[in-house]
């Protein structure tokens, strides 16, 4: 664990003192250069304290890898692989003099960060050679280790962790206390706090609701909550936790546009008797937004006797991320609803069963994202009759055509009735004013529409209306032509001639012929 408090050193070195006092000692005298210890498990090292004279002499002790460098003015100590063997079990120590007589046990778990990279666990002396180490350290001239913890004052650039060390009150064997409480008390910790969410996908009012977010923290402490968001953060206090999940007064709706839309994390703190406990996490998403219905009809037509599997209505609706239908559930209300299935993940509206009469249906599709905003689109569903378009000559000649037979309209009753005839790029159109139920006839083409139709196919649709309801098209054709049939270009008179062969047969005939014209008239006189 991350030593950051002085509370916390001196709880660590409280403990340090007792696994101290039930290992062997060993002294190292110092000499002058370079030393080397090998660190064994079960020894507390102390250095000699007769060789300091700490109002004259400087140290610094230092983390290199995982050996322990111990460097005075003319010596430097290195307790080999101290951190490996040692750790956070306290297996092993080094007890180092304090500028007061005492003793500071070297832990792994308070040091800071020089901005090379060194980590020094501890240090003293009037000209701190801390700053020796660092461009950026500075110990203001005589101040000690304990004056720049306790002022709080940067000593590097970088900081990874401030150590805050506490002196022992004399001797290997005494342990100091910054409060006076015994070591028992001293060792006490927090529990973190617990944070309880409600809802993960909160909406701006289930995010105000008081009973969103609890805590369960330490009885009596004193606890701190921190929403952050966008850059901003909002402070809340519980100031004496009940010991059980306690409500965090709820967010207001000023609050909630500081913090704004999207992940929300949430940071629980709890004090008491000066200890601070680790942070206790949680998070939940603000969505404020409802969703967005896209801009399409709202009137729609279906013809009677449709099956059931045609698509009546597709709705589509964007939440925050933009993308139709994702993350939406889609349902329907209204008086008509139980007439219609949707689709709750595409919004895909169809009849249950198939609509036989003309009629209109109204329903609401509700669209609810995630975090539970809906938004409202209301819908109406005409069922209709397509008139029924009746061609009598699907060829025919410009008489044919204007024959006022040639179409006939079945459309509802009293419904009127559109018809448009479309040829090369041209339309004329004719209008039943109101439909009688049957086939009625519509006035036939005159010449000059035909005309401005022309030859070819005629395409025929009509459309009816009937109170405000427009129905789809009923469709049909013919193809009109205007044109007789034209000869080759050959010649109109033949000349036969005879050959040998066929010439008696003539001659014969011809003969033939005079007999019997000479014989009707003996038979006339």
């Amino acid at each position: 664990m991350q030593i950051k408090t002085q509370k916390q050193i001196t709880i660590l070195q409280n403990k340090a003192q007792k696994v101290a006092d039930q290992l062997n000692e060993e002294v190292v005298a110092i000499a002058k250069g370079i030393q080397h210890i090998q660190t064994q498990t079960g020894v507390v090292y102390q250095l000699n304290a007769e060789n300091f004279d700490a109002k004259k002499l400087t140290l610094i002790a230092k983390k290199i890898g995982d050996d322990l460098e111990v460097t005075l003015e003319e010596s430097v100590v290195v307790f080999d692989n101290y951190f490996n063997v040692c750790g956070t079990d306290l297996s092993c120590l080094v007890s180092l003099p304090t500028e007061d007589g005492g003793l500071y046990h070297i832990v792994a778990d308070a040091f800071f960060t020089l901005e090379d990279g060194t980590q020094v666990v501890y240090f003293y002396g009037e000209q701190s050679i801390v700053a020796t180490e660092s461009s950026a350290a500075s110990t203001k001239g005589n101040q000690s280790f304990f004056d720049v913890i306790n002022s709080n004052i940067e000593i590097v650039a970088i900081v990874t962790a401030v150590a805050v060390v506490v002196a022992s009150s004399g001797g290997s064997g005494g342990s100091g206390s910054d409060d006076g409480d015994d070591g028992d008390d001293d060792n006490k910790t927090l529990e973190q706090p617990i944070v309880q969410v409600a809802e993960v996908n909160a909406t701006e009012n289930e995010a105000k609701d008081e009973n969103h977010i609890t805590v369960k923290a330490e009885l009596g402490s004193k606890v701190t909550i921190t929403f952050s968001a966008n850059g901003k953060t909002v402070t809340k206090v519980i100031e004496s936790a009940s010991g059980n999940h306690d409500k965090v007064s709820a967010l207001t709706v000023d609050e909630l546009n500081t913090l704004g839309d999207g992940l929300i994390s949430i940071s629980a703190v709890a004090v008491k008797d000066g200890v601070a406990s680790s942070a206790g996490t949680g998070s939940f998403t603000l969505d404020t937004v409802a969703p967005i219905f896209d801009q399409q009809p709202t009137a729609i037509n279906t013809d009677i006797n449709t099956p059931i599997t045609t698509t009546i209505y597709d709705a589509q609706a964007t939440d925050q991320n933009g993308n139709a239908d994702e993350g939406i559930t889609y349902s329907i209300k209204g008086t008509n609803a139980n007439k219609f299935e949707i689709t709750a993940n595409t919004g895909v509206v169809t009849y249950k069963t198939m609509q036989t009469s003309v009629h209109i249906d109204a329903i609401t599709i509700v669209a609810t994202d995630v975090a539970g905003n809906e938004s409202l689109q209301n819908i109406t569903v005409a069922v209709v009759n397509k008139p029924t378009i009746q061609v009598a000559e699907v060829n025919t000649t410009e008489n044919e055509a204007q024959d006022e037979n040639q179409i006939t309209i079945k459309a509802e009753a009293g419904s009127k009735v559109t018809i448009t005839f479309s040829a090369n790029g041209k339309t004329v159109i004719k209008v039943i004013e109101s439909a009688s139920g049957n086939h009625d006839k519509v006035s036939a083409l005159t010449i000059d529409e035909l005309n401005t139709l022309g030859d070819g196919l005629i395409s025929i649709s009509a459309v009816a209306v009937k109170d405000g309801v427009t129905s789809s098209a009923g469709t049909g054709s013919f193809t009109l032509d205007t044109v007789a049939p034209i000869f080759d270009q050959q010649s109109t008179a033949i000349n036969m001639i005879l050959t040998p062969l066929l010439q008696p047969l003539f001659m014969m005939h011809k003969q033939l012929t005079r007999m019997a014209m000479q014989m009707k008239v003996l038979l006339i006189v």
